[in-house]
């Protein structure tokens, strides 16, 4: 993590610290930890890569469909449901663009090379952000510079 990566990743836990300004954030790396720095300028954003493998399945399935109508009972309204839940992935990467946290100073407390865990200290103001996305944490992706 010498220069910059992106990873992703799980949210652990949210911690307040004693300092009313300070928060940690312990974070799994979902890929394996093989270094650390003891400061990073952190960013999380969307995962682009999530959407398009999601949206990638579901093209086959309208293919799997279109390709052979006859082995399907309403395949016309199977594949409009498809190109429907393309809609809706579309929809919700764009959401979830609206969620990304900019450029924020994180400072590492622990690394737990064995379990692949970091807690950084992070500035209060990225809490609320980091709770609109902890259930779609899988469509995002943090960068560590």
């Amino acid at each position: 993590m010498s220069k910059e990566t992106k990873m992703s990743f799980s949210i652990l836990s949210l911690l307040a610290n004693d300092k009313a300004t300070d928060w940690a954030i312990k974070i799994k790396n979902e890929d394996g930890l093989m270094e650390s720095k003891r400061r990073y300028d952190v960013s999380v954003a969307v995962n682009t890569d999530y959407f398009k493998n999601k949206i990638a399945k579901i093209d086959e399935k309208i293919e799997e469909i279109s390709g052979n109508p006859d082995m399907f009972d309403n395949w016309k309204e199977n594949e409009r449901d498809l190109k429907d839940q393309i809609k809706a992935l579309n929809n919700e990467q764009a959401d979830c663009e609206k969620l990304e946290i900019k450029d924020f100073i994180g400072k590492v407390n622990t690394v737990d090379y064995d379990k692949d865990v970091l807690v950084i200290t992070i500035p209060e103001e990225i809490i609320e952000g980091l709770i609109k996305i902890r259930h779609i944490v899988d469509a995002f992706t943090i960068t560590l510079k």
